[in-house]
């Protein structure tokens, strides 16, 4: 009887996958010594596929300085490989398989275009896991930390918007042999939760951005994050301050009745004074552009136009 009830249990662990026997590389690669890991499985002259898709977890740590931000992503990568083959053991619709076989088989040589950093996380354990699915199709799942290049403009700043990128492209093989696609499925998950202290992500899409080099044509793609930048800290800490300073100055001498031209600084100087606060406050935290901001041009406007009526009143003073 206890034999019985222990070959039943073991029966039904078996057909809930519970229970399956360990795997060996040579079960999907019988023949590894005509297995040609650095050419990627074409069939039928036709160029070797990948989907590609992206959930982004997180961005943050934009610096206007360097040029730069961090994003926290799972890079999802899939293809089929014809020449491999399936395990005879094989029931459920796919299998985990040990990553250390990448090594062995056919991976996709992408890289991350415009990064300067690639962060592999390995908390608690390494944050990566292969698949083989009943149609010779492997799935690559990886979770990674990146630190990207954006280039910035900011002759509207801080009215600007920024449009900041994930290129990923492939390091050695052209459009003749392998090509990148983004997952008919789902190509981009963008956790709605991402929040920036000084920018609004607007938007995103995905883009094709295969590159002609002299070598050929290597076949790209790119996220694009639509990055606007919030008015609140520039009304509170620029604007209004800027304008509280000029206009309660100028009212204050005209309820006392006193001339335009009082002995301390005019409404114009204390404006210059702001500006060069603003300006010093943008140098710290901002590049030096080679072109003149929008806030500088409208700074000029408002001295300029406070020139003009401090002149004016100061002619209709004059006159008996």
């Amino acid at each position: 009887m206890a034999l019985y009830v222990t070959l039943v249990i073991l029966s039904n662990l078996a057909g809930y996958g519970i229970m399956v026997a360990a795997m060996e590389l040579s079960d999907i690669l019988p023949d590894r010594f005509n297995y040609d890991k650095m050419r990627p499985p074409r069939l039928e002259g036709q160029p070797a596929k990948v989907f590609n898709h992206l959930t982004v977890m997180g961005l943050d740590s934009i610096n206007e300085n360097s040029m730069t931000y961090m994003a926290d992503v799972f890079y999802v990568q899939s293809w089929s490989d014809h020449r491999l083959s399936l395990p005879e053991n094989m029931t459920s619709e796919y299998r985990l398989l040990d990553v250390e076989w990448l090594k062995s088989i056919w991976r996709p040589d992408s890289y991350f275009k415009n990064a300067k950093q690639v962060t592999f996380q390995t908390m608690t354990i390494p944050n990566h896991y292969l698949w083989l699915y009943r149609d010779k199709k492997i799935l690559y799942v990886v979770k990674l930390t990146l630190t990207l290049s954006c280039s910035m403009n900011f002759a509207l700043y801080p009215h600007d918007s920024q449009e900041c990128k994930i290129q990923i492209e492939s390091l050695s093989h052209t459009t003749d042999d392998l090509i990148f696609e983004w997952d008919e499925t789902g190509p981009l998950d963008v956790w709605k939760t991402i929040e920036l202290p000084q920018l609004q992500l607007e938007g995103n899409y995905t883009n094709d951005c295969t590159q002609v080099y002299a070598t050929g044509n290597f076949t790209c793609l790119e996220v694009v994050f639509v990055l606007k930048r919030r008015l609140g800290y520039y009304m509170f800490h620029t604007y209004i301050p800027t304008c509280l300073i000029v206009v309660m100055s100028e009212n204050a001498r005209m309820l006392m009745g006193q001339p335009p031209r009082p002995p301390g600084p005019t409404p114009a100087q204390r404006a210059r004074i702001r500006a060069i606060q603003v300006d010093r406050f943008s140098r710290f935290f901002f590049p030096i552009p080679v072109y003149c901001p929008k806030w500088l041009l409208l700074g000029c406007f408002c001295i300029l136009s406070l020139e003009l009526i401090k002149r004016h009143h100061w002619n209709e003073a004059l006159v008996p």
